[in-house]
């Protein structure tokens, strides 16, 4: 059988194509799947026959590869966030259950993400999926671990707990102290901003809290005790951002490098 060549005008794939192929008729390039009518400049004749085998017809092409549009990128965009939410909703959830945060698991995450963003790619694209891929496996790295502290926040904070809840009263009486200029003398090798028990609050100031704690009614203590959780859990983003910074170190960032390098290599197919 006669053999044509001719050249894909989406992804510029040159494509080896019979007789029948030639004839006025829609051809779907099997490199970017791509639907085009092969006219007669694009032709080239070969005296031989080559077949083509379904393997290197479904090949990419690493030497030219195709354009993508911004349907492909949000089709990449779309699976990374899919993969992304997996890879972070299992990170806190083990967190949860474990109590301990495993670091490893975003390295995970960098890897779910690039398999779906390089499935839905197919490799044809180059190193464009790749980069969506890291960008969001990045991006759900820092969200998981900040999902992970917030649990470990609040599955570590017992609320029943008297002490808890007036060491949350001095904390607000310590801000009165500051603004009145009067001076916080705080116990040594206390960290005012880790202080939750009355040993590492100033004399003064937990004094100060207890009264107002005792001339609370069993309804205020529940009410404060609520509102204490509604901020914990998920009220006041100021203590989730700060339990995220306790738990982030120089650590943490080789598995976001990891994440991030996997992702590439599995989006691109590098």
């Amino acid at each position: 059988m006669e053999t044509f060549f001719a050249t894909c005008p989406h992804c510029h794939a040159r494509l080896e194509l019979d007789a029948s192929a030639v004839l006025a008729k829609p051809t779907t390039c099997p490199h970017c799947n791509g639907k085009f009518v092969p006219r007669g400049e694009n032709l080239a004749t070969s005296s031989r026959s080559a077949p083509t085998t379904a393997s290197s017809a479904n090949a990419p092409d690493h030497g030219q590869h195709a354009v993508a549009s911004g349907a492909d990128y949000l089709m990449w965009t779309t699976a990374a966030m899919a993969g992304g939410l997996v890879g972070a909703a299992a990170w806190a959830a083990v967190t949860y259950f474990t109590e301990y945060e495993i670091g490893w698991i975003a390295w995970g995450i960098g890897a779910v993400v690039g398999l779906a963003v390089g499935r839905s790619a197919g490799g044809k694209f180059g190193v464009a999926p790749g980069v969506v891929a890291a960008a969001v496996a990045v991006l759900a790295v820092l969200g998981g671990k900040l999902a992970a502290a917030s649990l470990l926040l609040s599955n570590t904070l017992n609320f029943d707990d008297p002490d808890l809840l007036i060491s949350c009263i001095a904390d607000e009486v310590v801000e009165e102290f500051h603004a009145q200029g009067q001076p916080v003398r705080w116990p040594p090798n206390v960290v005012p901003s880790e202080a939750v028990e009355e040993s590492e609050y100033p004399e003064d100031v937990w004094a100060v809290a207890l009264v107002r704690w005792q001339a609370m009614t069993p309804k205020d203590r529940e009410d404060f005790k609520q509102a204490i959780k509604a901020e914990v859990g998920g009220g006041d983003q100021s203590l989730r951002l700060a339990a995220f910074l306790a738990t982030f170190s120089a650590y943490d960032l080789l598995w976001v490098g990891l994440a991030a390098v996997t992702a590439f290599k599995l989006g691109s197919r590098e």
